[in-house]
């Protein structure tokens, strides 16, 4: 790989990805979770976080359906990844749960279980979040920095430091609530090294422009899809157990 491809160096990603859960869209096999793994080429990455491994997980829109065992399996999958690094890609709870989302986000960690990285874990809001209106939103992101660990990357950025060398990560408030402000997330010095963006919506790539350090955007809300027959599942994905 690394002859065919001498200017590119690599990331591992592990992704728990399933079906919608969110009640009024409907969902399809929701149930059948699986860890899927990629490698994702970053031009430019320093050599230090070659091979650096990302656990990524969106959407868990915990409400009255919310299957804990569900959360449960998602929490050993990103465990069993042995990540370097953890990113929550919004939408925890749904807007159902205002004004106290906190009983209900206190049920997904638990059910989730302690989660850790070497690097961090860090989170960004989705629009079912923001839907919760300022105070419960608030209150939400309160409980999962208390109990989870989280930082929180909405329209800001941190560095990651590894052997000596710099990789920006970056975050920004959900874009399809219009609250992704990327100016912000790339403020000052977030330019002087590569950027991995985590978004809530994919929609922010439309709003990036030309900003060539931003190597790499994770973003979730499509729910992987949301709909995919079970033939589509690839042969580098592992089944949840029952």
């Amino acid at each position: 790989m690394r002859d065919l491809l001498t200017r590119r160096r690599f990331l591992s990603g592990a992704l728990a990805t399933g079906g919608a859960l969110a009640p009024g869209k409907g969902y399809y096999d929701a149930g059948n979770l699986r860890l899927n793994r990629v490698i994702l080429p970053v031009a430019g990455l320093p050599a230090p976080f070659e091979g650096m491994r990302i656990g990524f997980a969106a959407d868990f829109h915990h409400s009255p359906i919310g299957r804990l065992s569900l959360f449960r399996r998602a929490g050993e999958l990103l465990r069993e990844s042995d990540p370097d690094l953890i990113l929550l890609g919004g939408d925890f709870v749904n807007e159902s749960e205002a004004p106290d989302p906190v009983p209900r986000a206190r049920e997904l960690i638990d059910a989730l279980g302690p989660l850790a990285a070497p690097l961090g874990l860090f989170a960004v809001t989705g629009n079912h979040d923001l839907w919760l209106g300022h105070d419960a939103t608030e209150l939400l992101k309160g409980t999962l920095t208390d109990r989870l660990g989280v930082t929180w990357l909405d329209n800001r950025h941190v560095p990651l430091l590894r052997g000596g060398a710099t990789l920006t990560l970056a975050g920004v408030a959900d874009p399809y609530s219009a609250r992704a402000d990327v100016a912000a997330a790339l403020a000052g010095d977030a330019g002087a090294a590569p950027v991995i963006l985590l978004s809530h919506s994919p929609d922010v790539n439309a709003g990036l422009g030309k900003r060539p350090q931003v190597k790499l955007v994770l973003a979730g809300h499509t729910h992987g899809g949301q709909i995919a027959p079970p033939a589509a599942a690839t042969a580098n994905s592992s089944p949840s157990r029952p």
